[in-house]
């Protein structure tokens, strides 16, 4: 049996070590040890999206699941929508998977947990199949472009995979941080507002 040890992890780590044990199996079961009950929670709606039977324990001060992947591609494949749908209108053209990043720090209400919230944001954008395609910076977004982000070293990682990374030219003189640009391109409201216009999905940490 293969297990996973996401004792002590953040989220979003315990799926994302889940989904990277199940993805390296064709069949089989795995467990999974947690310390807290979001994480159970987490990991639960994970395998259900994707019709894994879960079975929960409790162990102590520690919760183990239990993961069967069928060797089906009925079970292992995650639920999409109809092949018409995703291909929209006849002739229309696909549009682009966009983010647009306008803070350093994600949601409101306390500062230190938004720039928490928007470490874990790019780490687990990172570990997605489907990348977007163009990620915008624009208003106190773009301090997340530059050096000494804590965020660079995933801005990198999707830069290198092929994600566009755009930062608003006036925001960054704005900061005056367009010197100290450490991913990506420099950009101006025309592009964003094209990106923006032109996108499928755009999605807002």
């Amino acid at each position: 049996m293969n297990r996973v040890n996401a004792i002590g992890d953040a989220c979003p780590l315990p799926v994302i070590k889940t989904k990277k044990a199940l993805e390296a199996m064709t069949s089989g079961v795995i467990e999974v040890t947690v310390d807290n009950d979001t994480a159970v929670q987490n990991i639960t709606r994970f395998a259900a999206a994707r019709n894994y039977p879960v079975k929960t324990e409790k162990r102590g001060d520690h919760f183990v699941l239990l993961i069967e992947k069928a060797d089906t591609e009925e079970q292992t494949t995650t639920r999409e929508a109809p092949e018409s749908a995703q291909k929209g209108c006849a002739g229309e053209a696909k549009g682009s998977f966009v983010v647009a990043v306008t803070s350093d720090k994600m949601g409101s209400g306390d500062e230190a947990l938004g720039a928490i919230l928007i470490k874990s944001f790019f780490f687990t954008l990172t570990q997605l199949d489907d990348l977007p395609d163009v990620i915008l910076f624009y208003n106190g977004g773009v301090k997340l472009s530059v050096h000494g982000s804590p965020v660079l070293t995933d801005l990198n990682a999707l830069e290198k995979a092929g994600v566009r990374l755009m930062s608003c030219g006036t925001c960054l003189n704005h900061f005056d941080l367009k010197e100290q640009l450490a991913a990506g391109e420099v950009t101006n409201m025309y592009d964003i507002v094209d990106q923006l216009r032109t996108a499928a999905r755009v999605i807002r940490p």
